[in-house]
């Protein structure tokens, strides 16, 4: 993992534990052999540090270059929860003991183009900063939160990016048992540190009881 890519997550605001001494474990998932005769045929690219429990998406084009037969392509869920395992097996963690997801370079692509408008959208909603990090908390009764911040939660909710781990979360109920997102927080081009991409934090929690 370049720490330049993730340099923004160094801003107080965020709350990540985050450092680039730690180990950062990369996974790319392509098709199989001669499905796909794109050069550039990755479906998935992540990188996982259990010491700071977090996950980086940083290439998902499964809808773009999965060419695989209906009943051979992998849900994005699966794919995600294999390499979150598999990183975290060696650490003796749980996958719920995730904290923090980024979906990272969204760039490119028509999923990724409606996701930069809900951000836009989204900052607009909270007369938020674009050259800072803004964050959208998702529970109603948290001190302080406004009504615009919730409808921006929940518009940034309905992105292809955000979702999708939302699906996930419910693909996997015991095994990311109690696990809610806790909020989202978002770069533009324009944010210090975010080598001028779309970017959106994944916060979770774990709830005591359901």
């Amino acid at each position: 993992m370049d720490e330049e890519e993730i340099e923004f997550l160094g801003q107080s605001q965020l709350q990540v534990s985050y450092t680039s001494d730690h180990v950062w474990t990369q996974a790319t998932t392509r098709n199989q052999a001669g499905v796909n005769p794109k050069l550039d045929n990755i479906i998935l690219d992540t990188s996982t540090s259990s010491k700071d429990r977090g996950i980086v998406i940083s290439d998902s084009r499964n809808k773009e270059n999965d060419l695989a037969a209906g009943e051979d392509k992998v849900p994005w869920s699966d794919m995600v929860m294999f390499d979150l395992t598999r990183a975290f097996r060696d650490a003796e963690m749980k996958p719920s003991e995730l904290q923090y997801m980024i979906r990272s370079n969204i760039m490119s692509g028509s999923s990724a183009s409606k996701t930069q408008g809900y951000i836009e959208e989204a900052i607009k909603r909270i007369k938020g900063n674009r050259s800072r990090v803004n964050t959208f908390r998702s529970d109603p009764a948290a001190p302080g939160i406004l009504p615009d911040e919730v409808a921006a939660y929940q518009l940034l909710a309905g992105s292809d990016h955000v979702h999708r781990v939302l699906l996930m979360l419910n693909d996997y109920p015991s095994t990311m048992k109690n696990v809610r997102v806790e909020s989202l927080s978002v770069t533009t081009p324009a944010t210090e540190g975010a080598e001028e991409v779309y970017n959106i934090v994944i916060k979770f929690t774990k709830l005591d009881a359901p």
